[in-house]
This record gives C-alpha cells, structure tokens and sequence, in this order.
C-alpha cells in the first residue's frame, strides 16, 4: 500500500490542482492520503471570504482522510475552527480554545482500517518555535480564542486513550523539523512522521517533509502478515495535468468568495503607492495604525503593499493589495534604534532585496515609511517627532507590525514577544475602519521626508 502526504500547501492552489489529479488517479482503496495542515492561508481570497469552509471543502473532495490543524488554519480563529473540526476529519491533540478548555468535536487522533490494519494517526499543531520556546505562538492565536498545548504532554495521552487499539502509528506533525527529530528519539514507537510547518524538504528512515507544496510526498510500505515496512519514502515534482473535477470545485468556490468579498467599501479615494520612496498609501496605513493603537509614532515598511489601493475599493481589492497576514504591533525602542533603520533604509540596494517570512506575503523590502507627525531631512539626517528632535538614548512607543517587531528586515527594531502587543485584527481588515475618515485621508497626504534641510519645514 501507498501512503500520500502533502504539507503547507498555504491556498496554493495551482500546485493541489496537479496534486489531486495525481492522487485521485493513482490512490487505491487500501491507500491513504495524510495532509500536515497549512492548507488554508488568509492571504488567498477564497479561504478569506468563508474563513477556509470553501479550501477545506475543496480539499477533501480528493480522497483526503486526515489533516492536521497548522498555524494557518488556527488563524481563522475558534469560530472557524470549532465549525471546522465538526465537518472535517481535521485533527490535533494540542489545540485548545482560548481558556485551555477542550474544542468540542476536536480529536487529537484518528483510527483508520486499511488492509485488515488499524492505523492510528496522531496530529499536532506548533507550541515550541525554532529557538525551542514554549507556547511561542499563543501570543497570536490567543487573539483568535485559541491556544495550542505542550506536544508531548499531548502525544502521551493519545498513547494512553489508544493503548491497545492500533497496529501502526503515523503521527502527523506540525512542528517543523526541529521538534520532528526529537519526537523520533523520544518515541521510538512511532512507526512514522509526516512533517510540516518549517518548509524542509527532508527524508529519513521513517521520515517525511516534502517543502511547502511543491513535492508530494509517496511512502510505499509492504505487508506480510500484518507485520508493516516501509520499503520506500520519495518525493514526486508533479507535471501540469488536467483535472476536470477541481476546476468545477475551484470555480464554484472562487465565484462564491468573489460575491462575498466584491461589496464595495466606502473610501474618500484611491491611494497611490510606490514600493522605494514615500507614498500615499503606506503614510495612510502608518495614520491609521497610531489612531488606532496610540504611540510615539508608527512605522511601516512599503513592501507590505502589492500596488495601489484604487477605487471602488472592496475586501478584494484589500486583500490584493495587502496580503501579508500581519497584525499592528506596540512596543518601545530607542531613539538610537529608529535612526539605525532609518539609515538602513537609505540603502537602495537593501530596500529592494527580496524578503519572505512567518506572516510576510509581499515580495520586497520596500521604503521605510512614517507617521505624519514624523519629519525626517535626509542629507544630513535629522528626525523630528511632534516637533522635536528625535534623542537617541530616549525610549518611544512605536506601532509597526510583527514583521518588523521580530528584526525581520529591521534588525534595529526587533523587541521580544513578551515586550509587545498586537492588534486582534490584520492591517488590511483595520484599514476598513478608516478607508472614509477624510481626516486620515488628508494626513496621508503629508509630506514626511526631505532631502535635505533647505526643504525641511515644508509640509
């Protein structure tokens, strides 16, 4: 028998279209199909328009039996999840609602008979990052009534409730394969681990993680007797194939999520942008983030957008332009520390690198943009905020977002999790709120940065 396996596929949904097609000529009845989660990703428009019912649904049309809950599906908040998880064999041990209490209809694991074998698939979602933190990602999920719990706590109960129970084990993790490797020390036990989360393409003895929706990933296991080996582990790059049932499926659920997202928004009027120098729509986007959460100043970088935001403007159209799934984030640093980036940004060449990361759905780094209350001459550099002379050695309230708040792209900037606080909303759906207060429409409008100081107290 054959076990297929995708990870992290993030609403790539041009990749599933071959994936499926492979899949529903090639899986038998005796097969299994396990999915790592990471399927619905927020910044596509169909999981953003019914908070992942349709991607799901689209999923498991293709003789999909199980799929861990990633990061991304817990973005959709318990709402989502707790409706989810009752229509859908989606899985995790280590889920939790947003006061530690069980989700109800949530299994942390799924028995399934395949070939006179009882196969017991565990699934678990990421609570230690890369630097081995504990609940690393409740400081986010929390906003959304949700919490993710100790995996290994979560894996002993599984074990215990099902001792007995099963002939093989598969846990379905996602982890990333940090915690992976210590998972296959730790439980010998586990006959196999399909991973996900961290975007490895990696192969071991029992082991599989096949990148973030490029590969498939194939395990051939031979049975003789009921005693179970795994023969094979590979990962297949698939060809362009026709697939006739997920285009009815995706054209059903894109024209659905188009009606839903299509109502037009009220907006004073369109907002211009250009990715390397001050522009209307980052300066707007700075505004409304220090209306909305108070601070010294706002910071923002300008490869959060894609393009323009135009007119008639809808969640859409929002979406298009700011796909990123970033939330604005407070938190202080020092004087020092903002002139550092603000040099930094001055770089032509770093502001035009490539940048990719946890929540990051733009491309580039982009122009670092401000608040209107900031002035900045370039040549020389002197920083002013509400009038007076940014000091180096004192500490300001800053609202960016948790790009930046992690050093991603502005070391200068970065402050630990626990010295933050973030919004409940991403920039894009905050935006709805001010999109026709004319009042922020007319601050996007001034001017922050000059070349030199012959034009400095121009607005």
């Amino acid at each position: 028998m054959k076990i297929y396996h995708t990870n992290d596929i993030h609403s790539n949904f041009e990749f599933f279209k071959k994936a499926s097609a492979y899949i529903n000529e090639n899986k038998k009845d005796e097969d299994l199909y396990l999915d790592s989660g990471d399927f619905a990703d927020l910044s596509n428009f169909i999981v953003q328009a019914d908070r992942g019912q349709s991607a799901l649904k689209l999923a498991f049309s293709f003789k999909l039996d199980a799929m861990a809950i990633g990061n991304n599906e817990l973005d959709l908040g318990y709402d989502a999840v707790s409706y989810l998880v009752n229509k859908f064999p989606l899985i995790s041990a280590n889920v939790t609602d947003g006061t530690g209490n069980k989700i109800e209809g949530l299994n942390g694991s799924i028995s399934i008979k395949k070939n006179d074998i009882n196969f017991l698939v565990i699934a678990l979602s990421p609570y230690f990052n890369s630097h081995f933190r504990a609940g690393a990602y409740n400081d986010f999920l929390k906003n959304g009534n949700l919490l993710t719990t100790d995996p290994f706590e979560a894996i002993e109960r599984e074990l215990e409730a099902n001792k007995g129970k099963y002939d093989y084990l598969i846990l379905l993790s996602h982890s990333g394969l940090w915690m992976d490797e210590i998972f296959i020390k730790k439980y010998p036990q586990i006959d196999l681990i399909l991973g996900g989360h961290s975007h490895d393409v990696w192969i071991d003895r029992k082991y599989s993680q096949s990148g973030r929706g490029e590969n498939l990933g194939i395990i051939d296991l031979s049975i003789i007797d009921k005693k179970i080996t795994i023969e094979s582990i590979d990962h297949k790059y698939l060809d362009e194939k026709e697939n006739m049932k997920f285009d009815e499926i995706y054209k059903s659920k894109s024209d659905l999520a188009t009606n839903i997202l299509s109502q037009e928004i009220a907006a004073v009027d369109s907002l211009s942008y250009e990715p390397y120098e001050e522009c209307q729509l980052i300066n707007f986007i700075c505004d409304s983030i220090l209306d909305e959460m108070s601070g010294d100043l706002a910071i923002m970088h300008n490869g959060i957008a894609n393009h323009s935001l135009v007119k008639p403007i809808s969640r859409l159209t929002l979406l298009d332009t700011i796909p990123s799934k970033l939330n604005p984030t407070k938190y202080k640093v020092k004087g020092s520390d903002i002139l550092e980036a603000i040099s930094l940004s001055q770089d032509q060449d770093y502001i035009r690198r490539p940048s990719r990361g946890p929540g990051f759905r733009g491309t580039i780094i982009g122009d670092l943009s401000f608040s209107s209350n900031v002035k900045i001459q370039e040549d020389p550099l002197k920083v002013t905020i509400d009038n007076e002379e940014l000091d180096p050695v004192k500490e300001y309230t800053i609202v960016s977002h948790d790009y930046i708040q992690r050093g991603s792209i502005y070391p200068s900037l970065k402050t630990e999790n626990k010295n933050a606080t973030w919004h409940k909303l991403f920039i894009r759906d905050l935006m709805e709120k001010y999109l026709n207060n004319q009042d922020i429409f007319d601050r996007s409008l001034i001017k922050r940065k000059y070349p030199n100081k012959t034009h400095f107290s121009r607005k």
